[in-house]
């Protein structure tokens, strides 16, 4: 669709009654329908009567006429979906799904079934503006002799938060059938206004009760973090099993929401993100597939952008009641979806696979290559002391970048204006990810305001009276800021026992050599920091008392051997990042070396021939050089 056609909705998202007029009446007039019964629609038509509305029909017709574009049924669906409010889109998640996907996963989920397709019962749980459900009544349509006001009073049922997405459900239904003639003054629609993690369908719709569920529940999930819901979200997350534990993401409860309303014999479709097979958020999730032997087909599209500029990596899932020993699970490209080609899925049993640690939904060389590596040597989680790095939970206020110094003092720029900071309370903080390497600790370093002391037994935080005699500009500094501190973890800062201590005292207190790294990255890198007492924060370190201990060990995991690792152990980001959480690495093995070994690893600077070293040290068998994003 012409980008100027969407803006031109888009710029209209807050006034959904002139978009469903306008998507309704460009709609009729270039199919050249211009009689109509259906009270629905007629309701939208645009008419004389109204100047400004007819003004932007005017607009709209002249837009699309200068782009020679015609509006088909996915065109109004895509058109809806562009309208939704940004606030609405951030909290529930909406996004456009391709029309390509919609019809594999309801054509594939029909096929998971035994039963006849004209009694079934099918649902879009978190329907938006139906798009599903609208590829469901076609493929109805296709497939009986039924007609669309039969297709839709008797097999179609939908939930959606907001009411101006079910109306505009409505509306799409009713245009299908219109615009392949069947035009009635009314529909029997079964579509409900509602959240989908408190809703329950066998109380409000008879039918769905008296069938044991739906036979189809097929969808897109949204896909919220948690810090993007809203309170009331939050707290009915508490009423799912999948949801106690981390941050969830909204989709995960939404696959016991189908499995709760899903018939014996029933199969649930979803396109969703692929996160949940390493993620720590769904472990429960991944816990409830496991334990339960779920039927359970994973097509995962890997770092493939199906959404476009959406950022997010999917699969689609089929899930069904029966018990299963094993998941199918393939890899595959949108173009094997849009040509139909066979994929050939791997049988993975439940038993290789583990819940707590997330799925390696792999077979063959690489599984055997991976447990090589986890078996060799010694494993870094037990090897090694990692830690994160410091949490201000305000470091705005904390960190600084000096714009200049001199001999008493650090100069920092805040809201304009330059302020004294001393260096006596000061200590240096490095972002690892913000350098790249050791030569750039002291040029990208920044400073932090430290008000902790040092002693043999630990760190203790300053008294106010010892602060403020000692370190008057920083602590008029902070003073002048009080009321931000205060608001720190939503305004539990209050409870804290002195109003300018950091949010967490996590890692203020550990000195040593440090490798430090990033949370995300794209290729690995490693930091060495002979600085004790340097602070961090973003990221996390291994810590030794050898400094060449730690330089064999940044030549190890900046190494093809830990990259193969990462590329099947880890989680995916967009922008072709990959997560370097402790739970994703710590069960690297590090192989051991004898005194040569390790002399010749310091020395040598030569990649190739360390890459080839120690894929023979591990024993792997591997051609290709290691994308992380392959």
């Amino acid at each position: 669709m012409n980008q100027k056609i969407k803006k031109f909705f888009r710029d209209l998202s807050s006034q959904p009654a002139i978009i469903n007029k306008l998507a309704v009446s460009i709609f009729l007039y270039q199919n050249c329908i211009h009689t109509i019964k259906n009270k629905l629609i007629e309701s939208y038509l645009i008419t004389n009567t109204n100047k400004e509305e007819r003004k932007k029909f005017h607009e709209l017709q002249v837009l699309v006429e200068e782009h020679s574009f015609t509006f088909s049924i996915n065109d109004i669906i895509q058109i809806f979906e562009i309208a939704v409010p940004e606030k609405d889109r951030m909290i529930n998640g909406v996004v456009y799904t391709p029309d390509y996907i919609k019809k594999f996963i309801v054509e594939n989920a029909i096929n998971e079934t035994e039963l006849e397709l004209e009694n079934m019962l099918a649902a879009d749980v978190a329907c938006g503006c139906g798009g599903f459900l609208i590829t469901l009544a076609r493929a109805i349509k296709k497939q009986t002799n039924k007609s669309y006001k039969e297709i839709i009073q008797e097999n179609l049922y939908g939930l959606d938060i907001t009411d101006y997405s079910i109306e505009r459900t409505k509306i799409l239904l009713s245009l299908l059938a219109l615009s392949e003639g069947e035009d009635k003054e009314y529909f029997e629609f079964n579509l409900f206004v509602g959240n989908a993690l408190d809703f329950n369908w066998i109380e409000n719709a008879i039918q769905v009760k008296e069938n044991g569920g739906f036979d189809l529940i097929v969808g897109n999930p949204p896909y919220v973090t948690k810090r993007n819901m809203d309170n009331e979200t939050k707290n009915l997350l508490d009423k799912w099993p999948t949801s106690q534990i981390g941050n969830t993401d909204l989709y995960i409860p939404f696959f016991e929401i189908g499995l709760k309303f899903l018939s014996k014999n029933g199969c649930l479709g979803y396109i969703t993100v692929n996160s949940f097979f390493r993620s720590l958020n769904a472990r429960y999730l991944r816990k409830l597939f496991q334990s339960n032997q779920q039927y359970l087909k994973i097509i995962d599209f890997g770092d493939e952008p199906l959404f476009g500029s959406r950022s997010t990596y999917s699969c689609i899932c089929f899930v069904k009641k029966e018990k299963a020993k094993n998941i199918l699970a393939v890899k595959a490209t949108s173009k094997e979806l849009i040509s139909s080609s066979n994929l050939n899925f791997e049988v993975i049993p439940y038993s290789k696979l583990d819940w707590e640690r997330g799925w390696l939904l792999i077979n063959g060389q690489v599984a055997s290559n991976l447990k090589k590596i986890e078996n060799t040597g010694t494993q870094l989680g037990k090897k090694y002391t990692i830690k994160g790095g410091f949490a201000t939970l305000k470091n705005d206020l904390y960190v600084f970048k000096p714009i200049k110094e001199d001999d008493q003092f650090f100069y920092r720029e805040y809201e304009g204006k330059e302020i004294a900071i001393e260096k006596g309370i000061c200590k240096l903080a490095l972002n690892p990810n913000r350098i790249k390497n050791e030569k750039e600790i002291i040029s990208k370093g920044e400073q932090i305001i430290f008000p902790y002391e040092r002693k043999d037994e630990g760190i203790e935080l300053l008294k106010e009276v010892d602060f403020k005699t000692k370190y008057p500009k920083a602590f008029s500094f902070l003073l002048a800021n009080r009321n931000l501190l205060y608001k720190r973890d939503k305004g539990k800062g209050r409870e804290y026992d002195v109003w300018y201590q950091f949010g967490r005292n996590q890692s203020i207190a550990d000195k040593g050599i440090k490798l430090l790294y990033p949370h995300i990255c794209k290729e690995p890198y490693f930091i060495l920091s002979e600085v004790e007492d340097l602070l961090f924060y973003n990221g996390h370190a291994f810590y030794s008392d050898s400094k060449s201990e730690l330089l064999v060990l940044k030549k190890i995991l900046e190494s093809e051997v830990f990259k193969y690792y990462l590329k099947y152990s880890s989680r995916n980001y967009s922008g072709d990042y990959i997560s370097l959480s402790k739970n994703y690495i710590k069960h690297f093995g590090v192989c051991n070396l004898d005194d040569e070994e390790s002399k010749w690893l310091l020395l040598t600077d030569d990649k190739a021939e360390i890459d080839l070293f120690l894929k023979d040290k591990y024993g792997l068998i591997y051609d290709q050089k290691v994308r992380l994003s392959a």
